[in-house]
């Protein structure tokens, strides 16, 4: 009997142990995108591999969101077209390894992102310049999950117009591509036109306008530059990297659209004087915190969100600026316990657990990486 209970726990705990998730971290710059597992509590990062066939700034996104397999890296060929680069990956190992390349009809793609049933790939083409917008497009991109393929090109969209700031918005410049939770419907943040523009997303990835085609930021020259979805499904954010505020909008999910601004935030101190560029902005999973950075005013500020929905409003918490330097992009731990930052000009990573009360406090965990452009989190089962 004794023998018998002491192998069902030893058999027990091999099955514990064996179905464990290890917690993966993609890091992408100009050249390479290295696999590092992540101390799931510190966010300490091994290095486990790295893919260093990469040309031009690469924005990476992973699909499914847990226990992922397939990777997408946007890139830029010899011509000056972008391109975008699809990778298997290697859940003992981290190795990525590229099974297929698609030209993403169009200039300097800025962001890529999946389709929730990881059947496209999303693009936006920022375009060849600022006072340029030759190449601004965006992109739609079937995915064969089965073959890990891409087809042929499903759809391109072309804004056109201009806003008020001549430097950087004599045109159009789509800064990043998502959808809603379902897929049904696809929203663009355009920083050249003061726009995010609102599509209905078709199952054969062709993109239509919606009702609403398009919502204007709440000032013009602010150049509106990522945007996220709160977890409840009756918000959403834009960041504005121009203008350095957030605006937060009310969003009617059956529909597809951004109805409302009710609020604009700064994400600088009050007083600030300097030149800053806002620029990523995520939420946590439980939707209580969201966080945006700052590049001059190099910092994260983090603000809190009503989780009783009776408030609408963020509520600032803390600017974190302990060893951040131009952070373009962070990623927040699908758990909820910590960021992860990427310091360009230091060429570091340096992670920072979230607290109770959502202020970020430094780890001591810090990795060195040459101008980290785009970071993603991910749990490996």
């Amino acid at each position: 009997m004794t023998l018998n209970l002491l192998g069902f726990v030893l058999t027990l705990s091999l099955l514990v142990s064996t179905s464990e998730s290890r917690l993966f971290a993609f890091v992408a710059n100009t050249s390479h995108i290295v696999t590092y597992e992540a101390n799931a509590f510190d966010g300490h990062l091994n290095f486990l591999s790295v893919h260093q066939n990469i040309a031009g700034a690469a924005w990476i996104s992973v699909y499914p969101t847990y226990n992922p397999t397939l990777l997408l890296a946007t890139g830029d060929l010899p011509d000056g077209n972008g391109t975008l680069n699809l990778y298997y990956i290697n859940h003992n190992t981290g190795e990525l390894t590229r099974r297929s390349e698609q030209n993403t009809t169009g200039i300097n793609p800025a962001y890529v992102s999946w389709h929730p049933r990881g059947s496209f790939a999303l693009v936006a083409n920022y375009g060849a310049g600022d006072q340029n917008s030759t190449g601004a497009s965006l992109s739609v991109i079937p995915v064969n999950q089965s073959s890990v393929s891409f087809g042929r090109t499903a759809c391109v969209v072309y804004h056109s117009g201009s806003s008020v700031n001549p430097d950087r918005q004599a045109g159009p410049h789509p800064h990043m591509i998502t959808t809603d939770y379902t897929g049904t419907f696809a929203f663009s943040t355009d920083l050249g036109l003061d726009m995010t523009f609102q599509y209905n997303l078709l199952d054969n990835g062709t993109l239509t306008n919606n009702s609403a085609p398009f919502i204007y930021s709440d000032d013009l020259g602010s150049g509106p530059r990522h945007m996220v979805l709160h977890p409840n499904r009756l918000m959403a954010y834009v960041i504005n990297e121009m203008g350095n505020t957030i605006d937060v909008y009310l969003y009617d999910q059956k529909l597809g659209q951004l109805t409302a601004i009710v609020q604009t935030v700064s994400t600088l101190p009050p007083g600030w004087i300097g030149e800053s560029a806002a620029a990523e902005i995520a939420i946590t999973p439980d939707g209580r915190f969201l966080y945006a950075s700052n590049r001059g005013f190099d910092s994260i500020v983090g603000f809190y969100i009503d989780p009783t929905q009776t408030d609408f409003n963020l509520k600032r918490i803390s600017f974190t600026t302990h060893r951040i330097s131009t952070p373009r992009n962070f990623a927040i731990d699908p758990n909820g316990r910590f960021v992860l930052v990427g310091c360009s000009t230091t060429n570091e990573v340096v992670a920072f657990a979230i607290q109770t009360d959502g202020v970020l406090v430094a780890t001591g965990a810090v990795t060195s990486i040459a101008g980290a452009i785009s970071i993603v989190l991910s749990e490996v089962f």
